[in-house]
């Protein structure tokens, strides 16, 4: 879009603001970016990338009102392994009849989101291996049904800090920098006593499978990643389309090309991954982009939290920790940065800017009872569909504002979001306008942060020094 020319010696000053009134108006109603129009509105000293992921804006106006519905409802999968003839469903209505009654640790809204939302059968359910998204991984040879070993970083990390720490703390060049991404992390907490699976009772730990996608050409981001936030994850991998075990690479194919505006079926057939091989390994599923960076203590925290667990246990609540906790069945969590389309509720979704975690029933729910909408749809919004799978499926997107209001999953950097203000329209206050709680600038993230989105490799080292107090030592 070109940018837009106005004579100020033509026009006054009243016909000037009337003018950019008009056109803001417009550009709103046609779905045009706001933040392409650099001259005419933009955050206080900070620009911030044109769309809430990249080409996500662009076309989420028309995917949400085109998209076609499947055919027919989707393939029943049986809940049990003996049973495959169809004739029982993963996910069941919720039954509410031995809930207690709200006004205990879940907000109003929580509440009547997890009532809404089906109970899922946690015994794993098998899928067909015979097309697309569920023909698995290659090896670096090509030969399908390779099995990456997702505990490789933990077991092999890289040199202490990452090798190219030793260098950055010689002369400083992280710790001494005072910019606003510096101002911004130091409200930044972890916990006193981060919660790992070494220090938790096997029964009560939370194991977390973090997974990236990318592709061969940005395999260069993958170094930051594994010397930063991944190691601290139960496990990880990255669905690329080339094998480089020495990088938790793994080459999943999927239908269509290998490009970006084709993320849906690539992140079709990473979840489909996920959940073939392993689902019986971990309780929660993180998954994002190759450009962002997670606070894995405050994550581990927060989902090991009494809400979030209570949550996912359909607001039952249960006595010392998992006293009265359903282990069979679970509610689905889809837990994110909500985004409303145009400011409509209507159209909420998690961004997959910063990621967006999932627990055991919502990966099974998805990926059994998910995969046959847009099966072919060609598209970069998988955020966007993801969320609408799960709408669909009586699932919306779980309430992770902490409880003072502030954003605990953050569609941009610390830095952009700290130094940001209302003063000027951009298409990220329109989005974000339906929640009001949410401030905007210093108090927008929450101390508990859990992830940040568009963190190059500079910075993701740079921001891993400060957090974890590499500076003090």
């Amino acid at each position: 879009m070109a940018l837009l020319r106005i004579d100020p010696n033509v026009l006054g000053q009243r016909k000037r603001k009337k003018m950019l009134a008009i056109l803001a108006v417009g550009m709103l109603i046609s779905g045009l970016q706001f933040g392409s129009v650099l001259h005419l509105w933009r955050f206080q000293n900070v620009i911030f990338p044109a769309s809430p992921n990249s080409d996500t804006m662009l076309y989420t106006g028309s995917i949400v009102t085109s998209l076609p519905q499947p055919s027919e409802s989707p393939r029943p999968i049986a809940n049990n392994a003996n049973d495959l003839n169809g004739s029982s469903l993963v996910s069941q209505p919720h039954n509410a009849t031995n809930v207690v009654p709200n006004g205990t640790s879940l907000c109003e809204e929580c509440w009547k989101i997890v009532q809404k939302a089906p109970r899922v059968n946690l015994s794993f359910a098998p899928i067909p291996t015979d097309s697309h998204p569920y023909m698995g991984a290659r090896d670096a040879r090509g030969q399908w049904g390779y099995v990456h070993n997702v505990y490789n970083l933990q077991q092999n990390p890289p040199h202490p800090q990452g090798w190219s720490f030793t260098k950055v703390l010689e002369n400083r060049r992280y710790c001494d920098v005072r910019d606003d991404h510096w101002t911004a992390l130091q409200r930044i907490q972890l916990p006193k006593l981060p919660r790992t699976v070494s220090e938790l009772t096997p029964a009560s730990a939370t194991k977390i499978l973090c997974a990236v996608y990318s592709s061969e050409p940005f395999h260069h981001k993958l170094h930051a990643i594994r010397e930063t936030w991944a190691p601290k994850c139960d496990g990880f991998f990255v669905a690329s389309n080339l094998t480089d075990a020495s990088l938790d690479a793994v080459d999943i194919p999927h239908e269509g090309i290998e490009s970006y505006r084709n993320m849906w079926q690539k992140v079709r057939s990473l979840l489909s991954y996920a959940y073939a091989n392993y689902y019986n390994e971990f309780d929660w599923f993180h998954i994002g982009g190759d450009d962002l960076w997670v606070i894995v203590d405050n994550l581990r925290e927060y989902l090991h939290s009494d809400e979030i667990r209570i949550a996912a246990n359909g607001g039952i609540e249960f006595g010392s920790h998992s006293a009265f906790l359903d282990n069979e069945t679970q509610v689905p969590l889809l837990l994110g940065c909500h985004f409303a389309q145009g400011g409509k509720l209507s159209q909420l979704y998690i961004t997959g800017g910063p990621g967006y975690t999932l627990n055991k029933a919502a990966l099974k729910l998805l990926v059994t009872e998910g995969m046959d909408y847009f099966q072919h749809k060609i598209t970069s919004t998988e955020d966007v569909l993801v969320s609408r799978i799960f709408r669909t499926l009586s699932v919306d997107p779980y309430p992770t504002l902490d409880p003072v209001g502030a954003e605990r999953y953050h569609h941009f950097t610390p830095g952009q979001h700290f130094n940001a203000t209302r003063r000027m329209y951009h298409w990220y206050h329109v989005w974000k306008r339906p929640f009001p709680k949410n401030p905007i600038g210093p108090n927008h993230s929450s101390t508990r942060s859990v992830a940040f989105h568009s963190v190059n490799s500079e910075d993701m080292r740079h921001f891993h020094v400060l957090t974890e107090g590499l500076c003090n030592s």
